[in-house]
């Protein structure tokens, strides 16, 4: 193999392990979907925010004008060694009332000026779950590539670039005029098989932790939504516009994020599902 081979091929492999022709592929998947009728459009790609003094750059954004919604995706190639994402559901407190409760974060300026961060329900929703794990697959991984943390580092990711794209509108009254307000829920699409288990994780033995076999079973998924209590290193710095009187309140509104985790076979059905009708105006 001469030279130039030798750097294409090296090129190549670059361009797989950091996951650029995935993120252009979904893209291009996207343009054809709007095409088809799908609500959804391209408006930015590449774009670099800020969040808590730290800098990032989101994959791309979408937006779906009758609901004034937007999409924050992040694109993540998983290492094929490790490219089984598995998700369960956690008894969290007051789980029942707040588990099929999906909600977009929105940034809302005031008739004053004032801006407030709030949220806004999305439809009822039953596939949220709150324990996400990558397990192997058996096939060789990416020479230098990441494995185990995947999902973590995706999720911090996406939530980063969400909160820094509510604080760029924050500062720009031009793009947000006063009493209007935008919506926006993160994405992650993955190359990653997504599999869901209805497993009781509390059933485990307690002198061990382990779980039987029996419990344990998986269901493939084409997408669904993953609870991340994020930090507040990685949130916003906008007002919240109420007060929480309970700390769980405060915890669910303010701190968790729900965030979409789509496979590439779940793209169109993602995209084009009626979870996108608000139950009620943004506002």
């Amino acid at each position: 193999m001469d030279e130039g081979a030798l750097v294409e091929a090296g090129f190549r492999k670059a361009l797989d392990r950091h996951g650029y022709g995935f993120q252009y592929a979904v893209l291009r998947h996207v343009q054809e979907l709007r095409k088809q009728g799908s609500p959804w459009y391209p408006v930015v790609a590449e774009f670099g925010v800020e969040a808590k003094g730290r800098d990032t750059r989101i994959d791309f954004v979408l937006h779906n004008n009758l609901p004034n919604i937007f999409l924050v995706c992040e694109c993540k190639r998983a290492n094929p060694a490790v490219a089984n994402w598995c998700f369960a559901q956690a008894d969290w407190p007051q789980k029942d009332y707040y588990s099929g409760t999906s909600s977009a974060s929105v940034v809302r300026r005031t008739s004053e000026g004032h801006v407030l961060a709030t949220r806004q329900g999305l439809l009822p929703t039953q596939n949220a779950y709150q324990v996400g794990l990558e397990v192997r697959t058996g096939d060789l991984g990416d020479t230098g590539g990441s494995g185990r943390g995947e999902i973590e580092d995706a999720a911090t990711q996406v939530c980063r670039g969400l909160n820094g794209l509510m604080e760029f509108l924050r500062d720009r009254e031009d793009l947000l005029p006063r009493g209007k307000a935008a919506a926006f829920v993160p994405a992650v699409f993955t190359t990653a098989s997504l599999w869901s288990s209805s497993v009781d994780l509390g059933t485990a033995e307690i002198s061990t932790g382990r779980l039987t076999a029996e419990n344990v079973k998986l269901d493939k998924s084409e997408w669904l939504w993953f609870d991340y209590p994020q930090s507040p290193g990685i949130t916003h710095s906008i007002l919240h516009a109420s007060v929480r009187s309970e700390l769980t309140d405060a915890f669910y509104a303010e701190a968790l994020r729900r965030i979409a985790i789509v496979s590439a076979d779940g793209i169109r059905a993602f995209l084009e599902s009626g979870l996108w009708t608000f139950r009620g105006p943004v506002a």
